[in-house]
Protein backbone atom coordinates (compact mmCIF):
# COMPACT_ATOMS: atom_id res chain seq x y z
CA UNK A 1 0.00 0.00 0.00
CA UNK A 2 1.13 3.51 -1.23
CA UNK A 3 0.38 6.09 1.39
CA UNK A 4 0.63 9.93 0.67
CA UNK A 5 0.23 11.77 3.92
CA UNK A 6 0.07 15.51 3.55
CA UNK A 7 -0.16 18.12 6.37
CA UNK A 8 0.93 21.55 5.75
CA UNK A 9 3.91 21.36 8.33
CA UNK A 10 6.34 18.62 9.02
CA UNK A 11 6.97 17.70 12.72
CA UNK A 12 9.83 19.85 13.17
CA UNK A 13 7.65 22.73 13.81
CA UNK A 14 5.85 20.99 17.05
CA UNK A 15 2.69 21.25 16.42
CA UNK A 16 0.01 18.55 17.35
CA UNK A 17 -1.11 17.86 13.86
CA UNK A 18 2.15 17.42 12.35
CA UNK A 19 3.33 14.87 15.67
CA UNK A 20 0.26 12.70 15.02
CA UNK A 21 0.84 11.93 11.54
CA UNK A 22 4.69 11.53 12.11
CA UNK A 23 3.67 8.74 14.27
CA UNK A 24 0.74 7.27 12.28
CA UNK A 25 3.25 7.55 9.36
CA UNK A 26 5.65 5.85 11.95
CA UNK A 27 3.74 2.92 12.47
CA UNK A 28 2.21 2.27 9.22
CA UNK A 29 5.74 2.22 7.66
CA UNK A 30 6.48 -0.27 11.02
CA UNK A 31 3.75 -2.54 8.73
CA UNK A 32 5.74 -2.56 5.35
CA UNK A 33 3.83 0.35 3.92
CA UNK A 34 5.26 3.32 2.06
CA UNK A 35 4.10 6.19 3.42
CA UNK A 36 5.35 9.41 2.03
CA UNK A 37 4.45 12.42 3.90
CA UNK A 38 4.18 16.01 1.32
CA UNK A 39 4.33 18.92 3.56
CA UNK A 40 5.33 22.93 3.24
CA UNK A 41 8.39 23.91 3.96
CA UNK A 42 8.66 27.24 6.06
CA UNK A 43 11.37 29.23 8.28
CA UNK A 44 10.33 32.35 10.66
CA UNK A 45 10.51 33.27 13.94
CA UNK A 46 7.62 31.47 14.51
CA UNK A 47 7.69 28.21 12.11
CA UNK A 48 10.51 25.84 11.84
CA UNK A 49 9.20 22.93 9.23
CA UNK A 50 11.91 20.99 7.39
CA UNK A 51 11.97 17.20 5.69
CA UNK A 52 12.87 14.61 8.60
CA UNK A 53 13.64 11.57 5.87
CA UNK A 54 13.92 10.75 2.38
CA UNK A 55 10.33 9.89 1.98
CA UNK A 56 9.32 13.65 2.87
CA UNK A 57 8.96 15.97 0.44
CA UNK A 58 9.24 19.61 0.84
CA UNK A 59 7.22 22.30 -0.93
CA UNK A 60 8.73 25.67 -0.35
CA UNK A 61 6.47 28.30 1.23
CA UNK A 62 5.58 31.86 2.15
CA UNK A 63 4.57 31.68 5.92
CA UNK A 64 3.44 35.43 6.24
CA UNK A 65 0.15 34.76 7.23
CA UNK A 66 1.20 33.28 10.37
CA UNK A 67 3.71 36.28 10.96
CA UNK A 68 0.90 38.76 10.38
CA UNK A 69 -2.39 36.79 11.97
CA UNK A 70 -1.18 33.84 13.66
CA UNK A 71 -3.05 31.62 11.78
CA UNK A 72 -1.10 28.88 9.92
CA UNK A 73 -1.52 29.28 6.50
CA UNK A 74 1.84 28.44 4.50
CA UNK A 75 1.11 29.61 1.16
CA UNK A 76 3.27 27.94 -1.63
CA UNK A 77 3.93 28.66 -5.38
CA UNK A 78 2.26 27.65 -8.14
CA UNK A 79 5.55 25.93 -9.43
CA UNK A 80 5.03 23.24 -6.94
CA UNK A 81 1.86 21.94 -8.58
CA UNK A 82 3.95 19.39 -10.31
CA UNK A 83 5.31 18.01 -7.64
CA UNK A 84 1.60 17.47 -6.05
CA UNK A 85 1.12 16.14 -9.40
CA UNK A 86 3.75 13.49 -9.25
CA UNK A 87 3.45 12.59 -5.68
CA UNK A 88 -0.15 12.20 -5.77
CA UNK A 89 -0.18 10.08 -8.78
CA UNK A 90 2.20 7.63 -7.14
CA UNK A 91 -0.16 6.95 -4.15
CA UNK A 92 -2.91 4.32 -3.81
CA UNK A 93 -4.41 6.65 -1.14
CA UNK A 94 -4.12 10.09 0.03
CA UNK A 95 -4.34 11.50 3.48
CA UNK A 96 -4.86 14.79 4.01
CA UNK A 97 -5.18 16.03 7.53
CA UNK A 98 -7.32 18.84 8.00
CA UNK A 99 -8.64 20.08 5.07
CA UNK A 100 -8.13 24.63 4.73
CA UNK A 101 -4.95 24.82 3.41
CA UNK A 102 -3.60 25.68 0.30
CA UNK A 103 -1.57 22.51 -0.15
CA UNK A 104 -4.44 20.10 0.92
CA UNK A 105 -6.77 21.93 -1.26
CA UNK A 106 -4.14 21.39 -4.14
CA UNK A 107 -3.66 17.96 -3.42
CA UNK A 108 -7.41 17.12 -2.83
CA UNK A 109 -8.17 18.55 -6.18
CA UNK A 110 -5.69 16.90 -8.08
CA UNK A 111 -6.39 13.62 -6.48
CA UNK A 112 -9.93 14.29 -7.47
CA UNK A 113 -8.32 14.44 -11.50
CA UNK A 114 -6.57 11.46 -11.16
CA UNK A 115 -8.89 9.28 -9.62
CA UNK A 116 -6.91 8.29 -6.20
CA UNK A 117 -8.96 8.16 -3.10
CA UNK A 118 -8.85 10.73 -0.36
CA UNK A 119 -8.79 10.04 3.52
CA UNK A 120 -9.49 13.30 5.71
CA UNK A 121 -8.82 13.77 9.34
CA UNK A 122 -10.16 16.52 11.28
CA UNK A 123 -8.20 17.81 13.99
CA UNK A 124 -9.33 20.74 14.90
CA UNK A 125 -13.54 22.53 15.59
CA UNK A 126 -14.30 26.06 15.33
CA UNK A 127 -12.50 28.26 17.24
CA UNK A 128 -13.91 31.41 18.59
CA UNK A 129 -10.73 34.08 18.90
CA UNK A 130 -10.65 37.77 18.99
CA UNK A 131 -10.63 40.15 15.98
CA UNK A 132 -12.32 40.61 13.24
CA UNK A 133 -10.40 38.90 10.33
CA UNK A 134 -9.38 35.98 12.64
CA UNK A 135 -12.05 35.34 14.27
CA UNK A 136 -14.18 34.98 11.31
CA UNK A 137 -11.50 32.66 9.38
CA UNK A 138 -11.95 29.85 10.65
CA UNK A 139 -15.87 29.75 10.36
CA UNK A 140 -15.38 30.49 6.36
CA UNK A 141 -12.93 28.20 5.99
CA UNK A 142 -14.87 25.46 7.16
CA UNK A 143 -18.17 26.63 4.93
CA UNK A 144 -16.16 27.35 1.97
CA UNK A 145 -13.22 24.51 2.03
CA UNK A 146 -14.15 22.28 4.60
CA UNK A 147 -17.46 21.28 3.46
CA UNK A 148 -16.44 20.48 0.38
CA UNK A 149 -13.52 18.33 0.91
CA UNK A 150 -15.53 16.35 3.11
CA UNK A 151 -18.24 15.67 -0.22
CA UNK A 152 -15.21 14.75 -2.18
CA UNK A 153 -13.40 12.13 0.53
CA UNK A 154 -14.01 8.56 0.48
CA UNK A 155 -14.05 8.54 4.74
CA UNK A 156 -13.85 11.36 7.52
CA UNK A 157 -11.47 10.40 10.37
CA UNK A 158 -12.00 13.05 13.45
CA UNK A 159 -9.73 12.93 16.34
CA UNK A 160 -12.28 13.91 19.43
CA UNK A 161 -16.17 13.41 19.79
CA UNK A 162 -16.85 17.00 20.06
CA UNK A 163 -15.05 17.33 16.46
CA UNK A 164 -17.28 14.65 15.35
CA UNK A 165 -20.75 16.69 16.34
CA UNK A 166 -19.81 19.65 14.72
CA UNK A 167 -19.23 17.98 11.80
CA UNK A 168 -21.06 14.89 11.31
CA UNK A 169 -24.32 16.54 9.27
CA UNK A 170 -22.22 16.87 6.66
CA UNK A 171 -21.00 13.09 5.69
CA UNK A 172 -22.92 10.76 8.40
CA UNK A 173 -22.19 7.99 7.03
CA UNK A 174 -18.76 8.13 6.41
CA UNK A 175 -17.52 9.66 9.75
CA UNK A 176 -15.97 8.08 12.12
CA UNK A 177 -13.72 8.66 15.37
CA UNK A 178 -10.31 7.49 15.79
CA UNK A 179 -8.42 8.71 19.08
CA UNK A 180 -4.69 9.38 18.82
CA UNK A 181 -2.31 6.99 20.48
CA UNK A 182 0.11 7.52 23.10
CA UNK A 183 3.76 5.86 23.57
CA UNK A 184 2.80 4.90 27.45
CA UNK A 185 5.86 3.52 27.38
CA UNK A 186 7.70 6.64 27.34
CA UNK A 187 5.32 8.90 29.37
CA UNK A 188 4.63 7.19 32.14
CA UNK A 189 4.41 8.31 36.14
CA UNK A 190 7.69 9.22 38.16
CA UNK A 191 9.29 6.70 40.12
CA UNK A 192 7.52 6.34 44.27
CA UNK A 193 9.91 9.08 45.88
CA UNK A 194 11.70 10.06 42.65
CA UNK A 195 10.00 13.15 42.30
CA UNK A 196 12.44 15.64 44.64
CA UNK A 197 15.21 14.09 42.87
CA UNK A 198 13.71 15.10 39.14
CA UNK A 199 12.71 18.55 40.08
CA UNK A 200 16.33 19.33 41.28
CA UNK A 201 17.94 17.62 37.88
CA UNK A 202 15.25 20.36 36.03
CA UNK A 203 15.70 23.10 37.95
CA UNK A 204 12.53 23.07 39.66
CA UNK A 205 11.71 23.57 43.41
CA UNK A 206 11.03 20.86 45.46
CA UNK A 207 8.04 22.06 47.51
CA UNK A 208 6.11 24.74 45.37
CA UNK A 209 3.51 23.28 43.41
CA UNK A 210 4.51 22.91 39.58
CA UNK A 211 1.64 23.20 36.80
CA UNK A 212 2.63 22.53 33.23
CA UNK A 213 1.82 24.06 30.02
CA UNK A 214 2.64 22.10 26.46
CA UNK A 215 2.18 23.59 23.39
CA UNK A 216 2.23 26.56 20.65
CA UNK A 217 2.01 30.26 22.40
CA UNK A 218 -1.03 31.66 20.82
CA UNK A 219 -4.27 33.10 22.13
CA UNK A 220 -6.62 29.98 21.15
CA UNK A 221 -4.35 28.02 23.93
CA UNK A 222 -5.73 30.07 26.84
CA UNK A 223 -2.56 32.03 27.25
CA UNK A 224 -4.36 35.07 28.79
CA UNK A 225 -6.10 33.03 31.58
CA UNK A 226 -2.45 31.23 32.19
CA UNK A 227 -1.25 34.71 32.62
CA UNK A 228 -3.99 35.70 35.27
CA UNK A 229 -3.63 32.51 37.22
CA UNK A 230 0.24 32.93 37.55
CA UNK A 231 -0.07 35.95 38.75
CA UNK A 232 -3.14 35.07 41.31
CA UNK A 233 -0.93 31.96 42.38
CA UNK A 234 2.83 33.39 43.22
CA UNK A 235 3.22 30.41 45.08
CA UNK A 236 2.90 27.92 41.90
CA UNK A 237 6.06 27.38 39.74
CA UNK A 238 4.50 27.70 36.50
CA UNK A 239 6.41 25.74 33.27
CA UNK A 240 5.82 26.73 29.85
CA UNK A 241 7.38 24.32 27.07
CA UNK A 242 6.53 25.55 23.46
CA UNK A 243 6.80 28.63 20.93
CA UNK A 244 4.62 31.37 19.51
CA UNK A 245 3.95 35.01 19.29
CA UNK A 246 3.15 35.42 22.69
CA UNK A 247 6.44 35.71 25.00
CA UNK A 248 5.33 34.60 28.65
CA UNK A 249 8.99 35.91 29.47
CA UNK A 250 7.10 39.13 29.07
CA UNK A 251 4.61 38.79 31.86
CA UNK A 252 8.05 39.32 34.07
CA UNK A 253 6.42 36.91 36.81
CA UNK A 254 9.26 35.08 39.11
CA UNK A 255 7.18 32.12 39.04
CA UNK A 256 7.56 31.66 35.22
CA UNK A 257 9.58 29.93 32.90
CA UNK A 258 9.36 29.44 29.60
CA UNK A 259 11.03 26.76 27.69
CA UNK A 260 11.71 25.86 24.12
CA UNK A 261 10.42 22.47 22.49
CA UNK A 262 12.10 19.65 23.30
CA UNK A 263 12.10 15.93 22.33
CA UNK A 264 9.83 13.82 23.92
CA UNK A 265 12.57 12.03 25.69
CA UNK A 266 13.19 15.54 27.65
CA UNK A 267 9.37 16.20 28.09
CA UNK A 268 8.43 13.11 29.82
CA UNK A 269 10.44 14.55 32.65
CA UNK A 270 8.76 17.06 32.79
CA UNK A 271 5.25 16.04 32.80
CA UNK A 272 6.54 13.72 35.71
CA UNK A 273 7.60 16.37 37.67
CA UNK A 274 4.44 18.47 37.85
CA UNK A 275 1.53 17.69 39.62
CA UNK A 276 -0.99 18.93 36.86
CA UNK A 277 -0.66 19.88 33.26
CA UNK A 278 -2.63 23.65 32.49
CA UNK A 279 -4.27 23.93 28.89
CA UNK A 280 -7.37 25.84 28.85
CA UNK A 281 -7.69 26.05 25.19
CA UNK A 282 -10.59 26.11 22.45
CA UNK A 283 -11.24 24.68 19.32
CA UNK A 284 -9.13 21.45 20.14
CA UNK A 285 -9.70 18.06 18.74
CA UNK A 286 -8.54 16.37 21.95
CA UNK A 287 -4.60 17.83 22.19
CA UNK A 288 -2.72 14.72 22.64
CA UNK A 289 -0.29 16.88 25.04
CA UNK A 290 -3.45 15.68 27.38
CA UNK A 291 -2.97 12.13 26.49
CA UNK A 292 1.01 12.28 27.20
CA UNK A 293 0.54 13.92 30.89
CA UNK A 294 -2.52 11.50 31.69
CA UNK A 295 -0.40 8.61 30.73
CA UNK A 296 2.52 9.96 32.72
CA UNK A 297 -0.11 9.89 35.51
CA UNK A 298 -0.89 13.76 36.43
CA UNK A 299 -3.55 15.74 36.50
CA UNK A 300 -4.71 17.27 33.41
CA UNK A 301 -7.22 20.98 34.46
CA UNK A 302 -8.58 21.27 31.01
CA UNK A 303 -11.70 23.35 29.25
CA UNK A 304 -14.97 21.81 29.06
CA UNK A 305 -14.60 21.78 25.17
CA UNK A 306 -11.68 19.21 25.62
CA UNK A 307 -13.54 17.20 28.20
CA UNK A 308 -15.95 16.97 25.48
CA UNK A 309 -13.59 15.38 23.03
CA UNK A 310 -13.07 12.40 25.23
CA UNK A 311 -15.88 11.58 27.48
CA UNK A 312 -14.07 8.53 28.26
CA UNK A 313 -11.28 9.86 29.88
CA UNK A 314 -13.44 12.46 31.96
CA UNK A 315 -12.78 10.57 34.92
CA UNK A 316 -8.96 11.85 34.55
CA UNK A 317 -9.81 15.71 34.15
CA UNK A 318 -10.50 18.41 36.35
CA UNK A 319 -13.18 20.39 34.52
CA UNK A 320 -12.03 24.44 34.36
CA UNK A 321 -15.29 25.14 32.84
CA UNK A 322 -15.68 26.46 28.96
CA UNK A 323 -12.38 27.81 27.72
CA UNK A 324 -11.12 28.03 31.05
CA UNK A 325 -13.74 30.38 32.82
CA UNK A 326 -13.22 28.67 36.07
CA UNK A 327 -9.50 28.01 36.02
CA UNK A 328 -8.17 29.78 39.53
CA UNK A 329 -11.08 28.25 41.49
CA UNK A 330 -10.02 24.57 39.56
CA UNK A 331 -6.24 24.58 40.35
CA UNK A 332 -6.94 25.52 44.37
CA UNK A 333 -9.08 22.56 44.51
CA UNK A 334 -6.55 20.11 42.52
CA UNK A 335 -3.37 21.71 44.40
CA UNK A 336 -5.16 20.89 47.38
CA UNK A 337 -5.40 17.38 46.76
CA UNK A 338 -2.31 16.08 45.25
CA UNK A 339 -1.84 12.51 44.45
CA UNK A 340 -0.05 10.05 45.90
CA UNK A 341 2.17 7.34 43.95
CA UNK A 342 -0.45 4.57 44.05
CA UNK A 343 -3.26 6.89 42.71
CA UNK A 344 -1.29 8.25 40.23
CA UNK A 345 -0.13 4.94 39.15
CA UNK A 346 -3.67 3.75 38.79
CA UNK A 347 -4.89 6.87 36.94
CA UNK A 348 -2.09 6.46 34.54
CA UNK A 349 -2.95 2.55 33.64
CA UNK A 350 -6.31 3.83 32.90
CA UNK A 351 -5.02 6.08 30.11
CA UNK A 352 -2.77 3.49 28.80
CA UNK A 353 -5.81 1.43 28.09
CA UNK A 354 -7.62 3.87 26.39
CA UNK A 355 -4.46 4.89 23.92
CA UNK A 356 -2.20 3.46 21.95
CA UNK A 357 -0.36 4.14 18.67
CA UNK A 358 -0.75 0.53 17.90
CA UNK A 359 -4.82 0.88 18.26
CA UNK A 360 -4.93 4.05 16.45
CA UNK A 361 -2.81 2.87 13.78
CA UNK A 362 -4.86 -0.23 13.52
CA UNK A 363 -7.99 1.53 12.89
CA UNK A 364 -6.49 3.76 9.99
CA UNK A 365 -5.06 0.73 8.24
CA UNK A 366 -8.51 -0.89 8.13
CA UNK A 367 -9.80 2.66 6.75
CA UNK A 368 -7.23 2.59 4.29
CA UNK A 369 -7.55 -0.92 3.35
CA UNK A 370 -11.10 -0.30 2.56
CA UNK A 371 -10.54 2.90 0.81
CA UNK A 372 -8.15 0.68 -1.60
CA UNK A 373 -10.30 -2.04 -2.06
CA UNK A 374 -13.47 0.23 -2.96
CA UNK A 375 -11.20 1.82 -5.26
CA UNK A 376 -10.24 -0.83 -7.25
CA UNK A 377 -13.28 -2.32 -7.80
CA UNK A 378 -14.58 0.38 -9.20
CA UNK A 379 -11.80 0.50 -12.36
Amino acid sequence: MRVLCVTHYFSTNGGGIEIVADRLRSHLRARGWRVRWLACSAGSRVTDSRPIDDDCIAVPAWDGVRLLTDLSFPIFGPGQLRVVWREVREADVVHLHEPYFPLNQAVLIVAQLLGRPVLLTQHIADMPIRGLVRGRAVGLANWLLGRPAYALSERIVCVGRRTAAQFASWAPERLTVIYNGCDSGLFAPCSPGGRPSLRRQLGLGEEAPVCLFVGRFIEKKGLARLEALARYRGDVQFVLIGRGPVRPQSWNLPNVRALAPMRHGQLCGYYQAADALVLPSVGEGFPLVVQEALCAGIRGVVSSEIIAACPEAAPLLADAGPGGNRLNEVIDQVLATPLGAQEAAERAAVAARLWSWDQCADAYRELFVDIDSRRRKRR
